[in-house]
């Protein structure tokens, strides 16, 4: 592939955020004038006291997404632990299946009498419960994938040798984890980072998030707000695809430096 083709398929990979980019800078936009808008950093310096509501959807989205990543990272973590020693793991597991086979949001209207019942309507409480009801299921299936009877045998072969429970959780067990957890988290994080259709019917638009906002902004046809929600909501991504690629780098980097120190180390003729 040439250098000229790998440009064109990064810049129609960054054309939506281009896009949102340029609808955050410009006043007003009108077809067919693209380029002949009023250009102004206005909305960028007078982001939150212009929509001091931006703030606090950022704020709920970032509080939301850690702690259901969190949640789905422990819980999943550990039941799906409990379920690695039953004879019926796989029985178990395909209740785990049971909250996709309907979309979230004729899932949230089926419990929607529930959370009116309970008083978890329009609550930040009730949004973590109607997220995590096809989050958790998410993780559990997730780690059920780490804990194999390879992992088993790992965890009775250093008891056998004398470790102790404490010993083998630091040196065995979460070195072994750490990717998977890693995974689990992300996974979870960005679920409720970008989820929409529950949110709104459980929260019924007083708990805001980006997404919610975004939708708000775009159903009053005001797209310079919804850029900047865009582009703030695409952030966790950008974020975690920069620290995947200098991992990898580093990574492609170290294997190169232990080649060539192989070579330097190799006997000559």
């Amino acid at each position: 592939m040439t250098r000229l083709t790998k440009m064109g398929w990064y810049l129609f990979a960054l054309l939506p955020v281009i896009t949102l980019f340029y609808l955050s800078l410009v006043q007003s936009w009108t077809y067919p004038s693209l380029f002949r808008a009023e250009w102004s950093w206005q909305q960028w310096s007078a982001l939150f006291e212009a929509h001091p509501s931006l703030s606090s959807a950022l704020a709920n989205s970032l509080i939301l997404a850690f702690v259901m990543g969190s949640f789905g990272l422990l819980f999943g973590f550990v039941i799906a632990k409990e379920l690695a020693f039953q004879r019926t793991k796989k029985a178990w597991l395909q209740f785990a299946f049971y909250p996709y086979l309907i979309a979230p949001v004729v899932l949230g209207a089926m419990l929607q009498y529930y959370f009116v019942l309970w008083g978890w309507s329009a609550s930040f409480f009730g949004v973590m419960i109607a997220q995590a009801l096809f989050i958790l299921p998410f993780s559990v299936l997730i780690m059920s994938n780490f804990w194999t009877a390879e992992t088993k045998e790992y965890l009775h072969v250093g008891a056998s040798l004398g470790g102790s429970p404490k010993a083998l959780r630091k040196t065995l067990l979460y070195p072994l984890a750490k990717p998977w957890m890693l995974l689990t988290f992300v996974q979870c994080f960005l679920m409720s980072w970008f989820e929409y259709g529950m949110t709104q019917l459980v929260g019924i638009g007083k708990v805001q998030t980006l997404t919610v906002l975004s939708m708000k902004f775009l159903k009053e046809a005001n797209p310079h707000p919804a850029a900047l929600a865009g582009l703030l909501m695409i952030l966790p991504l950008a974020l975690l695809f920069s620290i995947v690629l200098l991992a990898f780098k580093n990574k492609q980097q170290l294997r190169f430096d232990r080649v060539v120190e192989h070579t330097n180390e190799a006997p000559k003729p």
